[in-house]
């Protein structure tokens, strides 16, 4: 049936061989029935969590890449140079670095162009500059250093103009900044704070004298550069980046009103601040250097003016002390900025910290156990049984049920007369050739009979086929049941080695099962 399928349609087979057809039905539907998913597992995707150190870009303004003085001149925020004059030749190095004071009259020229050109989109865009995630499309970590911080005063004077204006108007300045400065310096001075002055205006108003007065209030913000310790939340969400600035701890910047020259030999820690201090205050005057000037514009009364130019009819309506809300918190927003983006851009300094990612991850749950185990439990209920009857059968019949062997089936059709003789008519081979005859003979598996075998020729063995104890299928009428511990297949007088019969099973003298 196995080899024959449609042999499953043969009223004999079903008839004389019930428990084979169903052994051979079970055969054909388990590997069906496995080939159908059981649905017992839940396959989904999921976040996984979890924190490992790594190296992410950071901002490290002391760095002195171990007093590489070249890699100073190169990847430093700060215009250093490097000298040719006396005072430079007298401390005896290889290499002197050194950088001029922040003097007011080139104040322009202290700032990289990069820096200064990063610094301005920033400021324009109100947003820093992103970059590509160094930990995953998904992650998040934190770090820490010292920052530029603005630490301002701010002043609200009331103020009336004299009593001279003829007409509703005046020409007046709304905005002005610019560094203070040393007095009486013919270069200007050492810069100290930044200053920022904004008019807002009320009104104009007729006063005793039928002369018009201007009310307005001027707000005055003093704002000493200074140092700041910054602690930065970076969050990639689908490789988008965004970041969270918090400041605290506002400090001082050291002295810088002296050139400054050193190398390598004596990058001593006044040094090392002064090179961090340099660094933060060059982020300061790049966003000093866009807000610096002057805005002057006109203002004008309700009266004396053509009813075209009213508000209520032109729609124009002139909110000039709206304009410039400049306050400590945007000042410092804008420095967050500049500085987000030179961490991003530039990636100068690295730090190491620990980086929570959240790697999405294919998931197995089993939900459905049952599905598995009634399958699969089924199958092995149904298997058990069966091959506990095939353990029976084999050491009932003492020979395996060999398929397709040749040499299985030649050696155990021997020494039946009838069985020969029905065969011989199938020579050819094929299910054409089958008699019904011999497909009605029943066979059993057991001694054949001396006195009926027909083979009396010699062997190879020396000794004649007849003298053998042969072990066979032959029809039931010529066989009897085997014999435990009587050797077949080799001659009685044991001249040469050959099988014997240990629990119901065929045993070579070399002790393997056949």
């Amino acid at each position: 049936m196995r080899g024959n399928p449609t042999s499953f349609f043969s009223m004999t087979a079903l008839q004389k061989g019930w428990m084979l057809v169903a052994i051979t039905v079970i055969f054909w539907a388990i590997p069906i029935a496995m080939s159908f998913p059981s649905s017992a597992m839940t396959v989904k995707n999921a976040i996984y969590t979890h924190i490992i150190p790594q190296i992410v870009p950071s901002m490290v303004p002391q760095e002195t890449w171990g007093g590489n003085t070249t890699e100073l001149l190169d990847k430093g925020l700060a215009m250093y140079v490097t000298p040719s004059d006396a005072d430079a030749n007298a401390l005896d190095n290889v290499q002197v670095v050194s950088i001029d004071p922040l003097y007011f009259v080139t104040l322009h020229t202290n700032v990289k162009p990069v820096v200064q050109q990063l610094a301005t989109e920033s400021m324009v865009n109100g947003a820093p500059r992103t970059m590509d995630s160094p930990c995953g499309m998904n992650c998040s970590y934190e770090i820490s250093f010292d920052g530029p911080y603005f630490n301002c005063n701010h002043t609200l004077t009331e103020h009336i103009t004299p009593g001279d204006y003829n007409t509703s108007s005046a020409h007046i300045q709304f905005y002005e900044s610019n560094w203070t400065t040393a007095q009486n310096k013919p270069d200007g001075g050492i810069i100290g704070d930044y200053r920022i002055k904004s008019l807002e205006v009320h009104v104009f108003f007729l006063n005793a004298s039928s002369a018009y007065q201007l009310s307005y209030a001027t707000h005055a913000l003093t704002c000493r550069p200074s140092r700041a310790k910054y602690h930065v939340v970076q969050q990639f969400r689908n490789g988008q980046q965004s970041s969270t600035v918090t400041t605290r701890d506002a400090q001082d910047l050291v002295l810088m009103d002296e050139m400054l020259y050193f190398s390598k030999d004596n990058m001593t820690a006044g040094v090392i601040d002064q090179i961090r201090d340099r660094n933060i205050m060059t982020l300061i005057v790049a966003m000093a250097n866009v807000l610096t000037g002057t805005v002057t514009g006109v203002t004008v009364g309700v009266d004396n003016g053509s009813i075209p130019q009213q508000a209520y009819v032109s729609g124009i309506i002139e909110d000039w002390d709206s304009l410039f809300d400049i306050t400590e918190d945007n000042l410092n927003s804008m420095l967050a900025n500049i500085t987000m983006s030179v961490i991003n851009q530039f990636q100068l300094n690295t730090a190491t910290t620990n980086v929570t990612r959240h790697d999405l991850r294919t998931q197995f749950a089993f939900s459905r156990p049952l599905n598995l185990l009634l399958s699969y439990f089924l199958s092995l209920g149904v298997a058990l049984p069966l091959a506990a009857v095939g353990y029976w059968s084999l050491r009932q019949n003492g020979v395996p049920a060999t398929d397709n062997g040749i040499l299985q089936v030649t050696m155990t059709t021997r020494g039946s007369p009838k069985l020969d003789q029905l065969t011989k008519g199938g020579c050819l081979g094929g299910n054409h050739n089958e008699s019904a005859q011999l497909k009605q003979l029943e066979v059993q598996f057991g001694e054949v009979s001396r006195a009926n075998s027909s083979r009396e020729e010699q062997n190879s063995l020396g000794a004649s086929t007849s003298e053998l104890r042969m072990a066979g299928f032959a029809p039931r009428d010529e066989v009897t049941p085997l014999l435990r511990g009587e050797r077949y297949g080799v001659t009685y007088n044991d001249k040469v080695a050959g099988s014997k019969v240990r629990d119901g099973s065929l045993l070579t003298d070399d002790g393997v099962h056949n």
